[in-house]
């Protein structure tokens, strides 16, 4: 019985990954149908860079939804510093100075995160950033004077 159970296991938790899987695939269609109806221009993001990161997929989710950094520095039309990147989206104690600096060098018009505290930093600067959720996901609109 341990052989059927080890296997019924298996395929119980292959069943469990499959299932988490397609519904983040669900997640990631939706948010690319409300980024496609609700942006009204082509807009440049930061999102979390990896492997399996938000910024990986942006560009496939909204014909407007762009991305300074894409996978590798091979997919990235212009040079990026991938620190300067990931500091933007680190729940890390960063000054807010150092990252709208990062925001304006790369002419970022929204941040894309699922980290709730990275979403409470900005909410403090109701100033410069407008929030809007949708299923689990931060758009974190940039309101730089400049582009308005």
């Amino acid at each position: 019985t341990g052989f059927v159970t080890q296997n019924y296991n298996t395929h119980l938790k292959k069943a469990n990954d499959l299932d988490i899987y397609r519904n983040k695939l669900e997640r990631l269609l939706d948010l690319g149908s409300f980024l496609e109806r609700e942006l009204k221009k082509n807009t440049i993001f930061i999102a979390p860079t990896g492997s399996q990161a938000l910024i990986n997929y942006l560009p496939g989710l909204s014909s407007k939804s762009k991305v300074v950094f894409f996978r590798t520095d091979q997919f990235s039309i212009h040079p990026v510093n991938r620190g300067q990147v990931d500091l933007v989206v680190s729940p890390d104690d960063i000054s807010i100075k150092k990252r709208v600096a990062v925001l304006k060098k790369y002419n970022v018009d929204c941040i894309l995160v699922e980290n709730k505290i990275v979403k409470e930093y900005y909410s403090a600067y109701p100033d410069l950033f407008r929030i809007q959720e949708f299923q689990g996901f931060w758009i974190i609109h940039f309101l730089d004077a400049r582009k308005e």
